[in-house]
């Protein structure tokens, strides 16, 4: 060992030298090595004898450290797997070094667990595994903050480097200091504060916003709904009322929508996009459901007040529907059964037979509207509005059954016939325009204008 760097004969020297002066001259060359010594400084190691001194130890302590570190990784991944996962999945498809010791590649179907852990011999190539593993994390991610606690516990340090391409690298510092070396600097505790104080502010930020996603997903249910319903009611209101005009409305596709749940790991902007394009998808459908309604006729109209029918004050378009169904439902009388041997009326009584069936049907879907109408939204007294008692008007006459058989003035009805007409003689129904006394406000519903949720 050469224990001076004066330029004096070798021989010469070693005679000189006392136990004395040995002894001094090896306590300096060690104190220059671990820079301790009698100061009681904190003990570090230089950056080249760091460099030695971590080859030494981490080719003896590769094995437990790889079990540390494997294990620390995947209690980091479990914290948030879709965002966590994921970019341990893209450093692992990005960065060639890191296949050197994940031997898998994480995915979701396996949790993105890393189920082995390959410690390779070289500690350069480790240090570039960390360095890869933290290429483009900020010194306040959970990942950095996370893997230098448990490597300063091993007695490593992660540093930002100041050449070459990586952004940090992985030093050896002692297990000596690894108490030491954990405490952060005043600047460090800041930037941990403010980062756990951002991460918080965050956190609520988001699940307001997640918050408002489910309000404007519930709401999303009930307008499709309703409009879904109110496209049902134009359809049929348009088949029987043809003079009046409905003018083009484009409906919306719902399976084009937007259709995506709002998870906790998403971003605070990807969140807050979604929210927004919910809001303006809901707008959009509550705009065609205005434009439905409003589609249909109302007294407030000059070209349409004039021909619109209502029904008596004592009648209800409910009424009219279950009073309709249990008339239509009877059996035909003797008269019925005895004419429909005839040949004469024979084909008339399949004809209205075949058409009874359909009316039937239509009836019951007329009724099944109004039902839900009644039900899903909060209508107020539907069956004062006076577009659905026209429609019911509409309906009884445009259905009214044919006589079987004319000539001349006398017509031979069926019992169908004459039961059908004598409701209307008893309800006192004609075919006139009846826009008096309370029928001739239209009644609008409170919730159709608001889109209230029930």
């Amino acid at each position: 060992m050469e224990l001076s760097s004066r330029s004096v004969d070798t021989e010469t020297e070693t005679l000189e030298l006392t136990p004395t002066s040995m002894f001094r001259s090896l306590t300096a060359s060690l104190g220059d090595l671990t820079r301790s010594a009698t100061t009681g400084k904190a003990r570090t190691v230089k950056a080249f004898d760091a460099q030695i001194l971590g080859e030494k130890f981490y080719k003896h302590s590769h094995p437990a450290l790889g079990k540390r570190l494997k294990k620390t990784l995947n209690e980091h991944v479990m914290e948030a797997p879709e965002r966590h996962g994921e970019d341990l999945k893209h450093s692992f498809i990005k960065y060639p070094v890191i296949k050197q010791f994940i031997t898998e590649i994480p995915t979701r179907k396996k949790g993105y667990q890393i189920t082995q852990l390959n410690m390779h011999d070289s500690y350069e190539k480790f240090q570039a595994f960390i360095a890869a593993l933290l290429e483009g994390q900020p010194p306040t991610a959970p990942l950095y903050t996370t893997l230098k606690a448990m490597f300063l516990d091993a007695g490593f340090d992660i540093k930002e480097a100041t050449d070459g391409e990586q952004a940090y690298r992985l030093v050896y510092v002692g297990l000596a200091q690894r108490k030491a070396q954990s405490e952060p600097s005043l600047l460090e505790a800041i930037k941990l504060k403010v980062s756990k104080v951002y991460s918080s502010t965050e956190h609520l930020h988001k699940s307001k916003v997640i918050k408002s996603i489910d309000k404007a997903n519930q709401e999303r249910l009930h307008l499709k709904m309703k409009t879904l319903l109110l496209r049902d009611v134009v359809n049929f209101h348009g088949k029987y009322v043809t003079w009046c005009k409905m003018p083009p409305i484009e409906h919306i596709d719902f399976s084009t929508l937007t259709d995506r749940k709002p998870k906790q790991e998403d971003t605070l902007a990807f969140l807050e996009n979604l929210q927004a394009n919910l809001e303006k998808e809901n707008r959009a459908i509550e705009h065609e459901f205005t434009r439905l309604y409003n589609s249909l006729p109302s007294t407030f109209e000059q070209k349409n007040q004039f021909r619109l029918m209502t029904l008596p004050d004592n009648m209800s378009v409910t009424k009219v529907c279950n009073d309709m169904e249990v008339m239509m439902s009877l059996t035909p009388g003797w008269r019925d059964v005895l004419r429909n041997t005839r040949v004469l009326y024979r084909r008339a009584y399949v004809d209205e037979s075949a058409k009874n069936t359909t009316r039937f049907n239509e009836l019951r879907e007329f009724k099944r509207l109004f039902e839900e109408m009644k039900h899903i939204v909060t209508w107020e007294d539907i069956d004062k509005a006076v577009w659905a008692q026209n429609l019911m008007v509409e309906w009884l006459r445009s259905n009214t059954p044919d006589a079987l058989c004319t000539v001349g003035p006398f017509k031979c009805s069926s019992g169908l016939r004459k039961a059908w007409k004598g409701q209307l003689a008893a309800w006192d129904i004609s075919w006139k325009p009846r826009i008096t006394g309370a029928h001739a406000t239209a009644v609008t519903p409170s919730c159709f204008q608001r889109f209230s949720c029930r």
